[in-house]
């Protein structure tokens, strides 16, 4: 069962979210992030309503097997030829557009990737001057080590439709 699991990722969401928060923004400067205890105990608790990370969808996809029996009848008449390429068509259509959309995402990425360096260094600027250092690298265990891992994510400043 992954329940426990699954809670765990989730609060580790809503950690790195909390500790961006009272590392950066204005309203949080004085709360003191060099112990990591202190942060682990009250930190989320010192987030104000309105700056608290807001949940809008969880979706929780399985890969799908899908077995199907071709008709005898319609397989004798070309139908298993037809089927494949119906299905070659079908998934190959697909992969063009993604594989169109990883162009464009490549080149969105290329261009980001020097925003995220320097994004990078003013993090690390951020926590050094919080004395934030052993409250990051324990949050930072506490993510890796977790049996669900975040394996990808996504900032945008529009909320999807749920």
């Amino acid at each position: 069962m992954f329940g426990p699991d699954l809670v765990g990722s989730l609060w580790n969401v809503e950690l790195l979210y909390d500790f961006a928060l009272l590392l950066a923004h204005p309203a949080y400067q004085d709360f003191p992030l060099a112990e990591p205890g202190l942060f682990f105990a009250e930190g989320w608790q010192r987030v104000e309503q309105d700056h608290r990370l807001q949940v809008v969808s969880v979706e929780h996809n399985s890969p799908l097997l899908f077995l199907a029996l071709i008709p005898l009848a319609f397989a004798g008449a070309g139908g298993v030829w037809a089927v494949t390429q119906t299905v070659d068509k079908i998934a190959n259509f697909r992969l063009n557009r993604r594989k169109l959309k990883a162009d464009v995402v490549k080149s969105e990425a290329d261009a980001r990737k020097a925003n995220a360096e320097a994004d990078a260094a003013e993090f690390d600027l951020q926590v050094r001057r919080r004395n934030a250092e052993a409250t990051a690298e324990q949050l930072g265990r506490q993510v890796r080590d977790s049996p669900m891992q975040i394996v990808e994510g996504e900032v945008t400043s529009e909320r999807s439709a749920a």
